[in-house]
């Protein structure tokens, strides 16, 4: 018997050893994967602004009068915002602006800023090239003249010629912002790229002129913001990450309109309203996965089952009912709007 213990006390020493020796090779395999994984710079995280309500102003020429009567052209000048509140700013390479006139009967004429170049060098780049030419020329004649002489003669030249050409070509040039129509030229997009001249941080301006009818006297914009990041990709370098979005509602209003301004402002609030209503009412049409073991663990039992029935139905009707109402709030404020646009400005 004892020495059956022996043996099994052996055997469980010998396997602890090797669980041990196990452990510590599994420790050194994960130990030098992570040592030889590339570092992954942290991702910076950005943040946009922009405002809820902007003043259009009348930049109607003569020209636009007389080939397109019965319309009028409206700047708007919009300032957004960006504002890096994580990590490092130059880790960000780019951001992208849309902008959006939601109206069916506003199309872009003109925007700010076009497409625009920067220089990588001050002044133009100077370029030297050395050229050497050698020449090389030899000959010789032999000959015999009997029974008086004989002899020989060599001629031979050697000529280098080094020749310098200096001339200056314009500096190599970066895009720094892209810019261009988009939606059947309902709205603009402007891509900021960045460079050395500048940062990608802070308020940039950006100005649309939109064509609309002559009595137009505001209108809602949609106003879409993403920044993109070659930091913190899976894939190493060369990856771009999204860093950053925002998407805003915004308003626009003939300058000094003050009566518009307020319907514009009812308007927006009813839009964002019936956004919050649309979004509740999907989220509840697909219950997420902790609300789908809920139901089933309530199907288990048939009171409870009865009871918490109920209470979603109760639920499901409440929130069907915010969404008429707030479609209802929205159509109104929006029929507002469209019966100012309707008549012309007292």
């Amino acid at each position: 018997m004892r020495y059956v213990d022996v043996l099994l006390a052996r055997k469980v020493r010998m396997h602890l050893a090797s669980t041990a020796a196990l452990r510590r090779v599994v420790a050194a395999v994960i130990v030098a994967i992570w040592c030889a994984a590339p570092t992954v710079a942290a991702t910076p995280e950005v943040e946009f602004d922009a405002a809820a309500l902007v003043a259009a102003d009348d930049v109607t020429t003569e020209a636009f009068r007389a080939a397109r009567p019965g319309e009028k052209l409206v700047a708007v000048r919009m300032e957004l915002s960006s504002l890096v509140r994580r990590g490092n700013a130059a880790d960000v390479t780019d951001l992208l602006f849309r902008v959006e006139g939601l109206d069916r009967d506003t199309f872009v004429i003109d925007y700010a800023p076009r497409t625009t170049f920067a220089a990588l060098a001050t002044g133009n780049v100077a370029v030297e090239r050395d050229t050497d030419d050698k020449l090389s020329f030899n000959a010789s004649v032999k000959g015999r003249y009997v029974p008086l002489a004989e002899g020989d003669a060599a001629i031979s030249k050697n000529v280098d010629e080094r020749t310098r050409l200096r001339y200056e070509l314009p500096a190599p040039q970066e895009v720094v912002v892209t810019s261009g129509t988009w939606r059947r030229r309902h709205g603009v997009f402007v891509k900021l790229r960045a460079s050395r001249r500048g940062s990608l941080e802070g308020a940039k301006a950006v100005v649309v002129t939109f064509a609309v009818p002559q009595n137009w006297r505001g209108g809602l914009m949609r106003i879409e913001a993403e920044a993109r990041s070659a930091a913190g990709g899976m894939l190493g370098e060369g990856e771009s990450v999204v860093c950053g979005q925002a998407s805003y509602l915004a308003g626009a209003y003939m300058t000094g309109d003050l009566i518009v301004r307020d319907a514009v402002e009812q308007l927006i609030a009813a839009e964002k309203a019936w956004e919050a209503a649309q979004a509740e009412h999907a989220r509840r049409q697909k219950p997420g996965f902790s609300e789908q073991v809920s139901v089933a663990v309530d199907e288990l039992f048939t009171f409870s089952s009865t009871k918490r029935r109920r209470e979603r139905a109760t639920k499901r009707s409440a929130i069907d009912g915010a969404l008429r109402d707030a479609k209802s709030t929205r159509d109104a404020a929006a029929a507002v709007l469209v019966k100012m646009n309707g008549r012309p400005r007292e």
